[in-house]
């Protein structure tokens, strides 16, 4: 087993996985820097500015990982209104939405995250696992899934100077010294324990009282193994994206200015000479000599700033691009602006987002089911013992129970004008009325809708009449004048 998880094809696997979860939490400087001496040389990095901040992957994976931007309705059914309180305190205490929200945000990076759910401090927690946490031996009929799952932390040593780590093996005696304090905890379906590095039993064999693995396994597409094979898209792009940003600041560090240059006679070269606003230099001149003179001017070598911009912006847009993300999300221009000119604008850029993570709803209903039944199997088995605090027991008929799942979706959101004129059309249609529209547009009771609609009617009578009593008035003193006149 140990040999299978030290193969240079599993180390490599382990070993990407945790580069893209180093990037995606902005440790981005170390990578740039490797790729820009892979590029031009270690003393050409070393004068460059680095740029590594502008971690544009990680802003497109959170615009696709949407699924638990707000905290979906979770109903219990076949459950006791206490085992329903029950579940709640354990997914709001042990903060299942953010790890899960985390989940998807890695899902999305690398197109396969974990969770496992465990039992500690009597309490039912959850731990997000990425694939350099994870080994496995799979199952003999279905090599999609484990027969046996293994986690452990990963060593950063491997990565030699990157991951702020020192490179150096900190063992003082013998050189396989350190294995032993390497812990890989084992799971299957019968059994759980922990061996070291070098195979040898840390804790005895247990037995697995919940009879399953207690991982979810968040993945889709898989191809007759259990490790999505992908590669670092999203990484790789963000360490050549802040490289050449890096090369544009460089240009145009360097080439920002002019630079001075003499020529003439060497032998009249002046040994020093300073350039700057309040100094000025004397150059020495013969002009009896053709060749005693000395000449100084400035020279701007005018870089194509504008064309690396357009570069830059293309690489970003086309990358975008085939992520199937508007180039709109990320702007390079100060100007861009969130607002929106109607309610459907607003409606598209939201259905962006949702379009993005469609195809996830279905895995995370099914990933919220598998949650469940574990969670479900830790109360049933552990309730009345000393390992799970006594305000989380259920009865036995709890393992009946069944979980509902509504995420949150998007909704229509309109203006104003764009309210009335839907309702105006409603009731041209004759499927309203002014009491259905006053209710719809103002969010009131029936009661009140006709209340106001009579309160208005009343107004507009009382108008009506005074106008009629005025323009009464305005006919009987024309008369009057009229039989004065005669």
């Amino acid at each position: 087993i140990l040999q299978e998880i030290t193969s240079t094809e599993n180390m490599r696997r382990k070993k990407e996985s945790f580069i893209d979860y180093e990037i995606y939490n902005d440790n981005i400087e170390t990578y740039v820097y490797d790729a820009i001496v892979a590029q031009t040389s270690e003393k050409t990095a070393q004068a460059m500015p680095i740029i590594s901040t502008l971690n544009v992957g990680k802003r497109v994976v959170e615009n696709e990982a949407t699924i638990y931007s707000n905290d979906p309705r979770r109903t219990l059914l076949d459950a006791k209104d206490e085992e329903e309180k029950i579940i709640e305190n354990i997914y709001k205490q042990g903060k299942f939405n953010t790890k899960l929200a985390k989940t998807n945000k890695c899902f999305k990076y690398r197109n396969q995250s974990f969770l496992q759910i465990l039992l500690k401090d009597k309490k039912i927690q959850a731990r997000v696992l990425l694939g350099h946490n994870i080994d496995i031996i799979p199952d003999f009929e279905d090599p999609e899934k484990p027969y046996a799952l293994i986690t452990s932390s990963y060593d950063r040593s491997l990565l030699g100077n990157n991951a702020n780590s020192d490179g150096i093996n900190q063992a003082i005696a013998d050189n396989d010294d350190w294995k032993m304090k390497q812990k890989y905890v084992v799971w299957t379906n019968e059994y759980n324990f922990i061996m070291n590095g070098l195979g040898e039993y840390e804790t005895q064999p247990v037995p697995n009282s919940l009879g399953v693995l207690p991982f979810v396994d968040i993945s889709t597409d898989k191809d007759y193994e259990f490790f999505i094979r992908t590669g670092m898209n999203i990484s790789n792009f963000t360490v050549q994206y802040n490289a050449l940003w890096s090369d544009f600041f460089y240009i145009m560090k360097m080439q920002g200015f002019a630079i001075p240059v003499f020529s003439g006679n060497p032998e009249l070269m002046p040994r020093e000479y300073f350039v700057g606003p309040n100094r000025g230099i004397m150059l020495p001149n013969d002009p009896t000599e053709p060749t005693g003179s000395l000449k100084m001017e400035f020279l701007s070598p005018n870089p194509n700033l504008d064309g690396s911009l357009k570069g830059i912006s293309a690489f970003l847009a086309n990358w975008l691009t085939s992520r199937g993300v508007s180039p709109k999300v990320i702007s390079s221009e100060l100007s861009a602006s969130d607002s929106y000119s109607s309610g459907i604008e607003r409606l598209l850029s939201m259905i962006d987002k949702f379009e993005a993570t469609k195809e996830d709803f279905d895995l995370y209903q099914s990933v919220e089911q598998e949650i469940f039944e574990i969670i479900k199997k830790y109360l049933v088995v552990f309730s009345g013992t000393d390992l799970l605090d006594k305000k989380y027991s259920v009865s036995k008929s709890f393992e009946n129970a069944q979980l509902s799942v509504q995420f949150h979706k998007p909704e229509m959101v309109q203006t104003e004008n764009e309210k009335i004129t839907n309702i105006q059309s409603k009731i041209d249609m004759g499927i309203s009325d002014q009491v259905l529209a006053l209710m719809e547009l103002e969010g009131i009771t029936e009661e009140m809708a006709i209340e106001k609609i009579e309160m208005i009617n009343k107004r507009k009578a009382l108008r009506l009449k005074t106008m009629a009593d005025q323009n009464q008035s305005q006919d009987n003193e024309s008369i009057v004048d009229e039989a004065e006149a005669i």
